[in-house]
């Protein structure tokens, strides 16, 4: 059966920040030279009570104007896990075949749908997972020589220095017999496509629920999901495939908001609770010592314009990089840096938005520290910025560091007379350090 028959429904996990959200929402709707039936859901979990809310009134004209967009509230911990598994639910029950999962302040590059089509010209998956993936960073590597600097010190990472054979990665280890407290682990792939017969072995029917993430852990939800995955296409239960993540799939690790920064001390306490996983013993018997998952079948799609070469370059540990000098002239990365620095010039301006609306239209204690938060999360970020240096200033004035307020707002003269109390504490300062 073609692609073009199969009924998708594509999912994006919010818990916050609605105008970022928009941003993921619009590199869904403008995907290229594809053919695949798709409706959008965006799927609200979040202990914020009033998010809900908001995405809706985000999305109002959406919601209007067009039938492909459905909002829906499900039930949070604080915990990323309780939403990836509500979205299976979500899916379970309505009439798609395939589901695709986005997380909020993740992005589907423009060719994603026209790779992920790919998937099904000879096949007929049950479910897809994809194997590494691009990174918009903040900052630059000193192993990986592929990063390409974009704006205000972002970086995107493109090309990891990955095996061209997903069996043969370094992060594939048996996290039953390996000390991850100490090593830490990685979960080697992430969930991107399925349909309803994957998920059907899953399903409990007396709690109408699914458990394929792992809802304690606060970051490493998505290793339960691997595991599930793994022991599925073990047992023949499931028609499974992994494909490589070029031109599909962009995480976003400069939002500084994320779980992965929130929680980033919350690791040893996930290793914990993912050794702690019994039912997945059996799966080192059948595995071995080495944990080999060269049974996985293992696809590497072709890039969107095959007839642009791609030159790699051999590492001696068997690892392969992208040349530089290649990927900013190949057709098929130049289109890939466009977007993502697109995308971090949009970021920007709604983290210069989110702080004027702080600091100027809803002051309150509470913003005067998001705001504070955020200016320094964007100044650490070695960023050039007069507006920054006022806004960060004006955070340092409110709590009452007037030698850092007086460092910054010093730095640039950009509104500083708009705000007499600003121009006040400047010439007050001056006349007080200087006696």
């Amino acid at each position: 059966m073609l692609v073009s028959n199969y009924k998708f429904l594509i999912t994006i996990l919010s818990s916050s920040n609605v105008k970022l959200l928009k941003l993921v929402y619009n590199s869904v709707i403008n995907q290229l030279n594809h053919n695949i039936n798709y409706n959008i859901a965006i799927i609200c979990n979040s202990l914020d009570t009033e998010h809900h809310t908001e995405v809706k009134n985000e999305f109002k004209h959406e919601l209007k104007t067009s039938s492909y967009l459905k909002i829906h509230k499900s039930q949070s911990n604080g915990k990323p896990g309780m939403g990836h598994n509500s979205i299976f639910k979500i899916f379970y029950n309505s009439n798609y075949d395939y589901l695709i999962s986005l997380d909020g302040d993740d992005f589907l590059y423009p060719y994603a749908l026209h790779q992920i089509s790919k998937c099904f010209i000879n096949n007929t998956p049950d479910v897809i997972c994809i194997y590494g993936n691009d990174t918009i960073r903040t900052s630059c590597s000193d192993i990986d020589v592929s990063d390409i600097y974009l704006t205000n010190n972002f970086y995107l990472r493109i090309g990891y220095n990955l095996p061209k054979v997903f069996s043969d990665s370094k992060c594939i280890f048996n996290p039953f017999t390996t000390n991850i407290l100490d090593n830490g682990v990685t979960t080697i792939v992430r969930f991107l496509c399925c349909n309803k017969s994957f998920l059907k072995p899953f399903y409990n029917t007396k709690q109408s629920i699914f458990n394929l993430y792992c809802e304690e852990c606060n970051i490493l939800d998505d290793f339960k999901f691997y595991l599930h995955f793994t022991h599925s296409i073990l047992q023949n239960n499931s028609n499974g495939i992994i494909i490589n993540s070029d031109h599909i799939y962009l995480y976003n690790n400069i939002n500084h908001n994320s779980a992965s920064k929130i929680q980033e001390k919350s690791f040893k306490k996930d290793y914990k609770i993912i050794s702690a996983y019994t039912e997945f013993q059996s799966l080192q018997t059948k595995l071995g010592i080495k944990w080999d998952l060269s049974f996985i079948p293992y696809i590497n799609l072709t890039p969107p314009f095959p007839n642009e070469p791609i030159e790699t370059l051999n590492n001696a540990d068997g690892t392969f990089t992208i040349n530089k000098n290649n990927i900013i002239t190949n057709k098929n990365y130049t289109y890939l840096i466009d977007f993502t620095s697109k995308l971090c010039i949009e970021y920007y301006n709604l983290c210069m938005d989110k702080l004027e609306y702080w600091l100027f239209t809803n002051l309150t204690d509470e913003n005067k520290k998001k705001a504070h938060k955020l200016a320094i999360f964007l100044h650490n970020n070695h960023i050039s910025d007069r507006k920054l240096y006022i806004y960060l200033g004006i955070c340092y004035y409110y709590n009452n560091n007037h030698d850092l307020a007086y460092k910054f707002l010093s730095k640039s003269d950009y509104m500083i007379d708009k705000y007499p109390v600003l121009t006040e504490f400047l010439y007050n300062y001056k006349n007080s350090t200087h006696k």
